[in-house]
C-alpha cells in the first residue's frame, strides 16, 4: 500500500480505513527504503504473493532474488 501521508503515527488508520477486514486488529507497520527490501520482505514466506499496479509478480520476485544476491535490477531498483 502506498500512502504518500503516512507516518508511523497514521499508518495503521489508514490501514484500518482502506481494509475494512483490519478493524480491530493489531498492525504492525514497517517502512522499507527502496522496492528491494519491500520485494524481498514480502517473499520471505510467501513465494506466490499477490501483485498488482505498478509491478509485475515476476518483477517482484527478480528483484527480491537480486536483494538477495546483493545485485540490482536496473530500472526497477
Amino acid at each position: 500500500m502506498k500512502a504518500h501521508d503516512a507516518s508511523r503515527y497514521t499508518a495503521a488508520k489508514l490501514i484500518r480505513a482502506t481494509f475494512p477486514e483490519f478493524d480491530g486488529m493489531q498492525c504492525n507497520v514497517e517502512y522499507r527504503k527502496g522496492w528491494g527490501p519491500i520485494c524481498k520482505y514480502i517473499t520471505k514466506e510467501d513465494k506466490d504473493p499477490l501483485v498488482w499496479d505498478e509491478i509485475t509478480k515476476e518483477e517482484v520476485l527478480a528483484v527480491a532474488d537480486a536483494t538477495k544476491k546483493k545485485k540490482r535490477v536496473h530500472g526497477l531498483d
